[in-house]
């Protein structure tokens, strides 16, 4: 019995020594550099969203989370429809409405991304003067894509003059 013991202590001994070494031997892989991710470009960022205090669905915040993520990685189509089910729950919102303008104008539809803008502004209280200027800056973004440098100037003047 004596020597069974011994031999069931010497192999486990044996099977720890080597399980440390093999463990002192294997170093876990080198993480991979992650890629910078760009910063989206100035045309597609927004107002803060949090300011607003009227409050949203639960559906429709995660509709807007989604769109937006897609939005950060480009994925047009995917923002798009995501912000298209926002829209037809809850369309009268400006949080909505402004989401639809910045991925028009990302997608390249600045005459789209203005319209939407447009709209936003009409759904927003006065008392939201930050996101009042900023959607009317936005709107000059839009309308510079285009070209039309008069509107430019003029969607500026309207910024400048909110107080």
């Amino acid at each position: 019995m004596p020597s069974k013991f011994l031999s069931s202590a010497l192999g486990a001994l044996v099977i720890l020594i080597l399980a440390g070494i093999a463990n002192t031997c294997v170093h876990a892989p080198e993480p991979e550099p992650v890629p910078v991710e760009e910063k989206p470009e100035e045309t597609v960022t927004a107002p803060s969203m949090e300011l607003i205090r009227e409050p949203l669905s639960p559906a429709v915040q995660s509709l807007l989370r989604k769109s937006q993520a897609a939005l950060e990685q480009k994925q047009y189509q995917e923002a798009e429809a995501h912000a298209e089910r926002a829209y037809r729950m809850e369309g009268h919102d400006y949080r909505v409405l402004f989401m639809r303008a910045r991925i028009s104008l990302a997608a390249g539809s600045a005459d789209d991304a203005e319209q939407w803008a447009q709209r936003a502004l009409g759904t927003l209280p006065t008392k939201y003067k930050t996101h009042r200027k900023q959607t009317w800056e936005f709107i000059a973004r839009a309308r510079a894509a285009r070209g039309d440098e008069a509107g430019h100037d003029e969607a500026l003047r309207q910024a400048r003059d909110i107080r």
